[in-house]
């Protein structure tokens, strides 16, 4: 009996695969469906910029916890790389940092993982059809203080509610 699933289609879902922390696979059951599994398991590599950002990001601050001036100041998108962190504004307007491990993706070319520059540049490059607008090293630097001073902020008011529930469970 043949799949009712058209062949490209299914090639395609393989290929890429990742969405939201989840992989899809597509085969006939035995040695295609093993054939896939075992690359899935040994090629954790996500096929491009935007799915590893899906997979890898971490919300520094939610964006209830950023001043109401401050969110009016900050574009959905607006992002920095340093030191291989990318630090962006998500479409909800948290701040979300992503490490980035240019190994881990597949589309940054192999000749280019030998030069940082390229590979940033490579990735900033798959980022902008999403509405990213990264900086990457930039002159201006205040932005990306400032975003840097409301996540420093917000780690403190944790850390500080933190001790504060700690010392109420103790007290005698």
């Amino acid at each position: 009996m043949e799949n009712p699933i058209d062949r490209n289609l299914k090639e395609q879902i393989n290929k890429e695969g990742w969405e939201d922390n989840a992989s899809v696979i597509i085969g006939k059951e035995g040695e295609e469906i093993d054939n896939l599994k075992e690359r899935l398991e040994s090629d954790n590599k996500c096929i491009d910029a935007a799915t590893y950002i899906r997979l890898n990001k971490i919300i520094c601050v939610p964006t209830n916890e950023i001043d109401p001036d401050f969110k009016k100041s900050i574009t959905v998108g607006d992002g920095w790389i340093i030191n291989n962190k990318l630090i962006y504004i998500d479409k909800e307007k948290n701040i979300v940092k992503v490490v980035i491990d240019f190994n881990n993706i597949s589309s940054i070319s192999e000749k280019n993982r030998q030069f940082l520059k390229e590979e940033v540049a490579d990735f900033i490059e798959e980022l902008n059809p999403y509405g990213f607008r990264v900086d990457e090293y930039s002159d201006d630097i205040t932005e990306y203080e400032k975003i840097n001073k409301v996540i420093d902020n917000y780690r403190l008011k944790v850390t500080e509610n933190t001790i504060e529930q700690k010392d109420k469970e103790f007290d005698f």
